[in-house]
């Protein structure tokens, strides 16, 4: 905004998340955040008279700036989250040991104070699954909830590339619901953001497609090099793992196939959740080798974990019948716990599975300490 151009080149932020497009630097992040970013600076400036974005993150342009793009859609994820429980879960327990874990045992709840597309992409995910969840259970829906799910699956790969696969699968899971509505209403709505996306990603780098494909994303200096398999069991269960830090998406996963192999109500959203998963999984393995930069956890996989987490309320209202039920709970409260443990650590990150209790002595800080550089 400052500078009227999306290149990094003057940018007072230092990031890993650049790219080389001729002889300037630019962010490797999709730019459709950053015109929203610059949105909201925009009107902060026309509020305050002209006061200008600061490096010093207690500055109020760089604070206001964080709530939009941070706090709020991690609020708003919160609200659909238990949006979702309240319509498709039963035991108020369940709701509301689900509803601590997402608020306190998901580690995007951590990066929500700060810049990101992660916790962004997170909310936009979950709400496009609710509602696509709520038009398959409640029989006819309005064109209008048709065209809103539209509009958020659309936008969501327009704030991170790789989650275009679960806007992908739930064409799919809405063409078995009612294919009509799926190309009458759906489509041309996500078609809308998408087009937005190809039309600033051209303005600014002259290609239609994200830097990301196009191989121009610069690798961050904490390249690992480590091997497939090593790689693979740091992304899940190591010092980056997806599940030593929010090991609540472990029992999600687990009810994800138990549903699926039995058949069960939410088998064909399970299938969706795992298929992402899946893919989102093999594309990092294949095609990235380094941990973003200083951050806590394996931060590329954020958005998958709140559908994880929902389907770990989903396991705790099956069994709430059951005599185990209290020993459920209790574990969903040491597992949140854990989590909260993870967000108080300031010092360093784990370096093996969160029972090890092995640190890193390469003095790694346990908080996401990138900043994501778009928004001057």
């Amino acid at each position: 905004m400052d500078y009227r151009t999306f290149s990094i080149d003057q940018s007072q932020f230092q990031t890993v998340d650049k790219a080389r497009i001729g002889d300037k630097l630019y962010s490797s992040k999709p730019p459709v955040l950053s015109v929203y970013g610059a949105g909201v600076y925009w009107m902060y400036k026309q509020v305050t008279g002209g006061a200008k974005l600061t490096k010093n993150r207690g500055d109020n342009a760089y604070g206001t700036i964080t709530f939009f793009i941070g706090f709020l859609p991690h609020m708003v994820l919160l609200v659909f989250f238990f949006l979702a429980l309240r319509h498709f879960t039963a035991n108020p327990l369940a709701q509301v040991f689900a509803s601590a874990g997402i608020a306190a045992g998901y580690i995007g709840t951590l990066y929500a104070r700060i810049i990101n597309n992660h916790t962004v992409a997170a909310a936009l995910l979950f709400i496009a699954l609710y509602m696509g969840m709520r038009i398959r259970t409640s029989g006819k829906q309005h064109w209008s909830a048709w065209v809103f799910a539209g509009c958020i699956a659309g936008l969501l790969p327009t704030i991170d590339v790789p989650s275009a696969a679960f806007t992908a699968g739930l064409v799919v899971y809405l063409c078995f619901v009612d294919t009509r509505k799926t190309l009458m209403f759906f489509l041309p709505a996500l078609a809308v953001p998408l087009v937005a996306h190809f039309a600033i990603t051209y303005a600014y780098s002259g290609g239609f497609l994200p830097v990301q494909l196009r191989g121009l994303v610069l690798t961050p200096d904490d390249s690992a090099g480590d091997p497939l398999w090593t790689y693979f069991y740091h992304m899940m269960i190591g010092h980056h793992g997806l599940f030593a830090y929010t090991p609540l998406a472990l029992l999600g996963l687990v009810e994800t196939f138990h549903q699926l192999l039995s058949r069960g109500k939410w088998w064909r959203e399970s299938l969706l959740i795992l298929c992402t998963v899946t893919i989102l999984v093999l594309y990092y393995v294949q095609h990235t080798n380094n941990y973003g930069g200083l951050a806590v956890g394996f931060r590329w996989l954020i958005p998958i974990l709140p559908p994880l987490i929902f389907f770990a309320g989903v396991f705790l209202d099956r069994l709430s019948s059951r005599r185990i039920f209290p020993f459920l709970c209790l574990l969903f409260m040491f597992l949140i716990a854990i989590n909260v443990r993870h967000m108080q650590r300031e010092e360093r990150p784990l370096r093996s599975p969160v029972w090890a209790a092995q640190y890193n002595e390469q003095g790694f800080h346990a908080y996401p300490c990138f900043v994501f550089e778009q928004c001057p």
